[in-house]
């Protein structure tokens, strides 16, 4: 059935174009049944006596998707939130409205949220393993600066359920330095535990400490990556490019370190992603 075929492709490629993530199996065979309906009541190219047979089972649609190679993906980020068009016009608005205005007096103000409890989604195995609950403590902190980071304002630490937007360009730097400073209390644990020779437990870090960690984070952060964030937003007019910078990430050996203290069991159960630049094999 070409025809009906052809029409269902047509109505999924334009819900791509629009980025409107409604696309099932259910959803498919329900407008399929709704097209249907329509070629039987209208001249169709296709045979009606099969058009009128057609039950839309899950082997069909099973068929269909193979046929068209659809396949079932993750939605990734918000950027079909917004139109680019609205978005490019805003940063326009923005560029004039900042214009007259000296980089140092110039703002920004957002929030992140730091999920401290939580556990990563992938890790490297040889065999596959089974995941874990999603832990939702988190602590939502505000971050402010200058365009030119001159001055960064003390961080404002928010008692909210709420899970705010995240700027990329400041709080993926941030994130690996609290990587860092996590695995440095890991190690710290391990090391009292081997002089102590009790049995290693490893213990979340107390509020106070993470409130901490969050502060010497954000203030350790270089001038370049706060102008870097501003000019990636395209809010404020550039006089002289800004260098991309390169983000840190968390050194091999202390990984290789906990290792050789037997911080690392059997099941890989780490809080966060830690990425190498360099080849090592544990």
């Amino acid at each position: 059935l070409p025809q009906l075929e052809s029409q269902l492709m047509s109505w999924i490629r334009k819900c791509e174009e629009w980025k409107v993530p409604i696309v099932s199996g259910p959803t498919i065979r329900a407008k399929a049944i709704a097209l249907c309906d329509e070629m039987l009541s209208s001249p169709s190219h296709d045979d009606p006596t099969r058009l009128a047979a057609l039950t839309f089972s899950h082997g069909w649609l099973y068929r269909f998707q193979q046929r068209h190679d659809l396949k079932s993906r993750r939605v990734y980020g918000e950027a079909a939130s917004a139109s680019e068009q609205v978005v490019n016009e805003g940063r326009l608005r923005l560029r004039d409205v900042t214009r007259g205005y000296e980089k140092r007096n110039i703002y920004n103000l957002d929030e992140t949220a730091y999920f401290y409890c939580s556990s990563q989604t992938k890790t490297i195995c040889t065999l596959s393993m089974p995941g874990r609950k999603k832990v939702k403590k988190r602590i939502t902190v505000a971050v402010t600066s200058n365009a030119d980071g001159s001055c960064r304002w003390p961080l404002l630490f928010i008692g909210t359920a709420k899970q705010p937007r995240s700027d990329v360009a400041w709080i993926r730097p941030m994130k690996s330095q609290l990587r860092k400073m996590w695995i440095d209390s890991i190690r710290r644990q391990v090391k009292n535990s081997k002089s102590q020779n009790s049995t290693f437990k490893l213990q979340a870090p107390k509020r106070p400490t993470l409130v901490q960690w969050i502060t010497d984070a954000w203030f350790g952060l270089s001038e370049a990556i706060i102008t870097n964030g501003f000019a990636k937003c395209k809010i404020v007019h550039q006089d002289e490019a800004v260098d991309e910078t390169v983000e840190t990430t968390v050194p091999a050996d202390i990984l290789s370190g906990l290792v050789a203290n037997s911080a690392v069991d059997d099941t890989i159960d780490p809080t966060d992603d830690i990425e190498s630049t360099t080849n090592h094999e544990l």
